[in-house]
């Protein structure tokens, strides 16, 4: 992972709800999501409008990508 690709959380994460990834709320290209750490202090964005996140749908690498973070004790968000 790059370095600036974390950067420090700036939403109000606790007036949000996790997504299950295995059971996705309706996305479109136009769709974000975050992984937050646990502390708040960290968060990766994942972007479908982004090529390698958008195939006629979310891709894999998007999926995949946000359960690794799961597995790090981060929690994912639909933030738009």
């Amino acid at each position: 992972m790059r370095e600036n690709t974390i950067r420090t959380a700036p939403h109000k994460w606790e007036n949000m709800t996790p997504v299950d990834l295995d059971n996705l709320p309706a996305v479109d290209e136009n769709s974000w999501f975050a992984c937050v750490s646990e502390d708040r202090t960290e968060v990766y964005y994942f972007p479908l409008c982004e090529e390698e996140n958008w195939n006629n749908g979310i891709s894999a690498r998007a999926i995949n990508g946000m359960r690794g973070f799961e597995s790090d004790d981060f929690t994912t968000y639909k933030i738009q």
